[in-house]
């Protein structure tokens, strides 16, 4: 039994999406449904939440989601990460409705290019799901996505100027970071879909009735879900 109830939860489809599985994009990971996600988790036995609450390095796209979905702050500011490391792969967090999300999962991101745009033109994210709310212009679905940020314009708000509305920094930059005043608030845009490694999304419980309607939000309360 629990073998078939981890096979749900790796196969899982929202109630909205009903293109066959064969044409998911080969970056999508998979879809989590939203009970398993943050502050839904119980703390009963076998659904502890993650034992580093304070300073979790886990950068697994399905640990974050359902271990730090609302309070994954682990990832330092993109230039601290640079500081330490040749790598150039950063976590990032995007908030859409669910259809746009369910369309991603079946083919890729497309860039934002209807001013205004602050960054300019391209794919935007946060450092944070917590910070997609008031970014985001569309709501309901969560993506994280590991992405490649490339050769990397970092800018402060007195020099949004430079990149709003524009996609002039395409010739020498892969990506725009903004460091915000409030770091926590920090987002970053980047210039191609191609960056994007691979992502996993979750839709809210009131897009979603799949879960409700399969029993799945009791079922699988307190199901092992180890801190992987």
């Amino acid at each position: 039994m629990d073998y078939y109830h981890y096979r749900v939860l790796w196969h899982y489809k929202p109630y909205d999406d009903n293109q066959p599985r064969k044409t998911l994009s080969p970056k999508h990971k998979r879809y989590l449904p939203y009970h398993l996600l943050g502050h839904n988790r119980t703390e009963t036995l076998g659904n502890y939440p993650c034992k580093n609450t304070t300073f979790c390095t886990n950068r697994k796209l399905e640990h974050i989601m359902i271990f730090h979905s609302t309070d994954y702050q682990p990832q330092p500011r993109w230039s601290a990460v640079r500081e330490n490391t040749n790598d150039d792969i950063y976590i990032g967090f995007h908030q859409t409705k669910p259809e746009h999300a369910i369309l991603i999962a079946h083919s890729d991101f497309r860039r934002s290019e209807k001013p205004p745009q602050m960054l300019g033109f391209g794919i935007y994210f946060a450092r944070s799901l917590k910070n997609t709310f008031g970014k985001a212009r569309n709501q309901g679905a969560f993506i994280c996505a590991q992405i490649r940020m490339g050769r990397v314009k970092e800018i402060t708000r007195s020099q949004l100027h430079q990149v709003k509305d524009s996609n002039a920094w395409w010739n020498e930059y892969d990506t725009v970071y903004l460091n915000n005043d409030e770091e926590k608030r920090d987002e970053f845009c980047i210039k191609d879909s191609s960056q994007i490694i691979k992502w996993v999304i979750a839709i809210d419980d009131q897009y979603d009735r799949k879960v409700a309607d399969y029993g799945m939000n009791k079922e699988f309360a307190d199901t092992v879900l180890g801190c992987c």
